[in-house]
């Protein structure tokens, strides 16, 4: 299944929109997180209740940020904390209809 969102991700420095893609089978989860300026990509797996467990980095102005984030996503939205080495960002979404 492939899902296409809508996100705001919550900053020190205000939100920030962007978009998350993301491709899913039983237990893998292959994407890419558009924001910031930059396209970053995702990998991870789902578990047996539905949570997510992504790993990538963030690619800011000035430097790049490794994060893991947990979470949930199904077909109308997504909420995800991405955990990073000095700080939590919290992103959550809704899917695009059609995609």
């Amino acid at each position: 299944m492939e899902y296409t969102y809508d996100v705001v991700m919550k900053t020190q420095l205000g939100n920030r929109k962007g978009k998350l893609y993301v491709r899913r089978t039983q237990e893998e989860i292959n994407g890419c997180l558009n924001i910031l300026g930059h396209e970053n990509p995702v990998v991870g797996t789902v578990a047996e209740d539905g949570t997510y467990a992504l790993k990538g980095k963030l690619i800011t102005l000035v430097r790049t940020i490794p994060f893991l984030a947990q979470g949930y996503a199904d077909e109308k939205a997504v909420r995800l904390t991405l955990h990073c080495p000095s700080n939590i960002f919290y992103i959550t979404g809704t899917a695009i209809k059609g995609e």
